[in-house]
């Protein structure tokens, strides 16, 4: 059997995390995994038919890889910061208006850092793995809050003198 190690594999690179773009800085922010894997060829299985599904082989990780919060310049691809993590991450990043960056890690730590320098500002230890999509609720006007989600309104909405779940 032919084995070959590979980088930024099934689950390397970047997924589903979900990444923002900083307008004040011009920056992409990811939440980046940087695997190894290694790929061993296998024969297909017995009754194989072609367009049966396969993956023609066994992946095994290689090494233990790292994770990062990342900002990307979107139109030369240059890496303009890094704040590494110890190991891969499935958090997603929010990025304010303030210049900051939000996002966490595999150890459980969320952490704010400067979206223009990659400095970690604070963290808070959850004590939980993050692999959240980060938001916020959006402003309908400038300057103005959307009241759709505000705490006033969802109290609002609720019907007087009856329990709520």
């Amino acid at each position: 059997m032919r084995s070959t190690a590979y980088r930024r594999v099934l689950f390397g690179g970047t997924n589903f995390m979900s990444p923002s773009f900083d307008p004040s800085t011009g920056l992409f922010c990811v939440s980046a995994r940087e695997t190894c894997m290694t790929f061993t060829v296998q024969v297909p299985p017995e009754g194989y038919k072609a367009g049966d599904r396969t993956m023609g082989g066994t992946l095994r990780a290689a090494d233990r890889g790292y994770g990062a919060l990342r900002a990307i310049d979107p139109v030369t691809g240059e890496r303009k910061w890094e704040l590494r993590h110890p190991t891969p991450s499935w958090a997603g990043v929010l990025s304010t208006s303030g210049g900051v960056v939000f996002s966490g890690d595999n150890e459980g730590d969320a952490f704010a850092a400067d979206s223009r320098t990659g400095k970690e500002l604070r963290s808070l230890s959850l004590n939980i793995e993050l692999g959240t999509l980060h938001m916020t609720p959006e402003e309908a006007e400038r300057g103005k809050p959307d009241q759709t989600n505000s705490r006033e309104a969802r109290q609002g909405a609720r019907s007087p003198g009856k329990a709520q779940a």
